[in-house]
Order: C-alpha cells, then structure tokens, then sequence
C-alpha cells in the first residue's frame, strides 16, 4: 500500500496545525490527540472531534499490524519528521505533488521591477506582515526608489477588504483580487520575485511550485518545510521572529540583480531535476515499486 500525506490528520484533528491564526503544535509534542479533542478542533465540537480522534487511532493501530507493507509519501521532511508517531515503522518518502502544466521560464537577463503575493488573504498566510513591512521598505527610501519597488497582490479572503481600506493611500501596492490561474502565471513571468510569508506549516504550496516552473525567485517564512523546499532551490527565507528581516531582504532583492540572477539559475535547475512531470513520475514509479517487491 502506498498512502500520500497531504495533510496532518494522523496527528492534528483539523488536518491543518493552525489555531487563531497561528501554527499550533500541541497534538504533535504530546503524541496524543487528547488536546484536540478539548479544543474542539473538529467542526468546534469535542463529540465529532473525540469521534475522529478515535477513528484516526483506529487506523493507526491497523496499520501498524502490517507497517513493513505499508509506504508513505510525505511532501517534505518537515511534514514526515511532524508525523513520525503516525507512521511507527512504515518507509517514508519524499516527494512534491505534479505541477500537471508545462512550464515557461522566465527569461534569466530580465529582471521584472515588482514582488508579487499569490494566496489566500488571510492572517495565517503572513499578508499583514508582509503589507506591514513593504510599508516600511517604501517609507524608508525616495518616491523614485518606490516606482521600482512595488508590491502586486493577487487573491481573495476574509482580509481583502480591511487590507485595502488600510492601504488604499499607499500607491505602491496594487490589490488585484482572484484571477484565473493562467492570469496568475502572466505576472508571475514579469515579477521581480514572489513572497511567501506564511505563519503555520503548510505542505508543499502550489504557488511555491507554480513559481519554480516560472523560474521565479521565492521568499519565504523560516517556518515548517519551507526552507528545505527553497533554500539552494531558487529562494530566501526570513526568520518569522524578526519581521523587519522580511523587509532588509526585499531590500536586497530589488537592489541586487546578482542575487536575482542567481535564485533564477537554481529555481531552474531544481525544476528540470526535482519537480518537472518527468522527474515527479520517475520517482513515484521508484516508490512503488519499492513497496510492491518488498520482502
């Protein structure tokens, strides 16, 4: 048997370690799903909750019966390391989900003059931050500056109205609302480089692998698998503890063609090697193969 982890259920009842806008890791340090369950993690209730928890231990238990028939594919490290008690002796992989669309590089000499925002507008994704600390970069420098220092926002969410009432004098931030994705990947082509500044642990983002097939710089929070998915890949992280370091890093990629140059290059090749179609496929054939001649 082969079983994608494309959330955190075994160990988190939501399925997603956030709380309050927040990550949340009580299950996973517990190794118990007993605080989910007080917590009403599920649906806002402890009886659905308490119902799920003993499903899901349930599950596990069967599963440990025959762990050694049993593989998992986790999307990163991150993600296997948090849900090492749910998989007891069972083999784990690694590996990002299929894009499932050709890619279109942007062109490495050509350098676009605006950070882009794709996702939900929500507080777990890190906009306030973000919007806070672009703020800051543009206060700090000459209107002249700000002209190549903009910041594109694509996406909707219950913070899109309160964020755009907040920033409507700010003339370097363009709220663009959803678009389609073939849209989406028009200014991902022309953007300088994307932002992802998310405060919870999220899996392999779709944007994040959108943006790699656009070989577009990415920066990220130092939260969860996001910095083993971009570092030495084509991206940056910033601590999310030190938000004025988000700022200090736009700096230096809007001023720095070098380093944008650079992000490009490895932001290829770790699409060529690691997340086009071909390569995604060899090695999911790999894993099963693994499982179904395992003696």
């Amino acid at each position: 048997k082969v079983i994608t982890l494309h959330n955190y259920r075994f160990m988190c009842l939501a399925g997603v370690p956030l709380r309050d806008g927040k990550s949340c890791s009580k299950c996973f340090e517990a190794r118990s799903m007993l605080d989910g369950i007080k917590l009403r993690c599920y649906r806002q209730s402890r009886l659905q909750s308490a119902w799920v928890a003993l499903s899901i231990s349930l599950t596990k238990f069967a599963m440990s019966l025959d762990a050694r028939t049993i593989s998992f594919i986790a999307l990163t490290k991150f993600q296997a390391q948090m849900l090492t008690e749910a998989l007891r002796r069972s083999k784990c992989y690694i590996r990002a989900n299929p894009l499932g669309r050709p890619n279109q590089f942007q062109k490495v000499e050509k350098h676009g003059s605006f950070a882009l925002f794709v996702g939900r507008i929500s507080t777990e994704k890190g906009i306030h931050t973000l919007l806070e600390q672009h703020a800051a970069l543009t206060n700090s420098q000459s209107p002249r500056d700000n002209d190549s220092t903009r910041l594109v926002v694509i996406g909707d969410g219950p913070g899109l109205i309160a964020l755009k009432q907040k920033y409507k004098g700010n003339r370097y931030i363009d709220f663009l609302g959803s678009m389609k994705p073939s849209q989406v990947n028009e200014y991902m082509l022309k953007a300088r480089f994307i932002i992802v500044p998310s405060l919870w642990y999220e899996g392999y983002p779709l944007v994040i692998r959108e943006a790699i097939s656009c070989g577009l710089p990415i920066l990220t929070s130092n939260i969860g698998g996001l910095p083993e998915i971009v570092l030495g890949s084509g991206g940056l992280t910033f601590d999310i503890n030190r938000p004025e370091e988000l700022k200090e890093i736009m700096f230096k990629m809007f001023a720095d063609n070098e380093i944008v140059y650079k992000l490009k290059i490895e932001a290829r090749s770790n699409y060529k090697n690691n997340l086009s179609d071909n390569a995604i496929m060899k090695k999911l054939y790999s894993i099963y193969e693994s499982t179904v001649n395992y003696k």
